[in-house]
């Protein structure tokens, strides 16, 4: 089985105010939360709060939270600002959803066939799904030009097909990036590009952090954008 990640990137405020939305999110759905640390979140359903860095609070929701993107708008909403969404299937496809004061302003997704159950939808998928560098540099005050060269389905023939000249860096859309445009984890070097920076805090640490429980299960329908 791959990695499947999902996690919410916020301005930078008290996590313990990012907690309590959370269980009020939860409880919308009828799900129970309760606030604790992540050293008490072993073997548990929970979303862990990792307190700001660089400007950025993250919210590392659970493995198989297919509700993350509707909790990452509702906290945007709550809180009036923008929030970045991302997710990782199964290490197969990467996507994004930016979200500003609630509202989805843009989303990408690195391969749309896997957004979509019906082949008919894959025209309005791909067009949905495609990513708007100018969009979030406006959003995120940062140029666009380093944000458009992760906007590639690197699944396809055009890709393979001219890849040295879509991905120069070795696979890579900067020499600095830690990982190629075919590996998921891209959408690190792509938060970073976006000044989001993934959490990285030393285990130790991770204990401490606030976070949420959740004793329910969400229904389908908190997993719709």
């Amino acid at each position: 089985m791959g990695e499947f990640v999902h996690a919410t990137a916020l301005p930078a405020m008290d996590p313990d105010l990012i907690a309590r939305a959370i269980v009020r999110f939860a409880a919308g759905y009828d799900v129970a939360a309760e606030v604790t640390t992540a050293g008490a979140t072993v073997g548990r359903d929970a979303a862990i709060i990792v307190p700001p860095k660089d400007g950025w609070v993250v919210v590392d929701w659970p493995r198989f939270a297919t509700y993350a993107d509707r909790a990452g708008g509702r906290l945007s909403a709550e809180f009036g600002v923008v929030a970045s969404s991302i997710d990782i299937y199964d290490s197969d496809l990467w996507c994004h959803i930016a979200y500003d004061a609630g509202c989805p302003v843009d989303h990408f997704a690195s391969d749309p066939r896997e957004v979509v159950a019906d082949p008919a939808q894959l025209p309005e998928a791909r067009r949905r799904w495609q990513g708007d560098a100018d969009v979030l540099g406006d959003l995120f005050d940062r140029p666009p030009a380093t944000i458009a060269p992760y906007f590639v389905n690197p699944y396809t023939f055009t890709f393979r097909l001219f890849r040295r000249f879509l991905a120069p860096h070795d696979g890579k859309a900067f020499p600095d990036d830690h990982s190629p445009l075919e590996d998921t984890w891209v959408v690190t070097d792509f938060w970073r590009r976006l000044g989001i920076p993934y959490p990285d805090a030393p285990a130790e640490d991770w204990p401490s952090y606030p976070a949420v429980v959740f004793s329910g299960t969400f229904p389908p329908e908190a997993s719709h954008d």
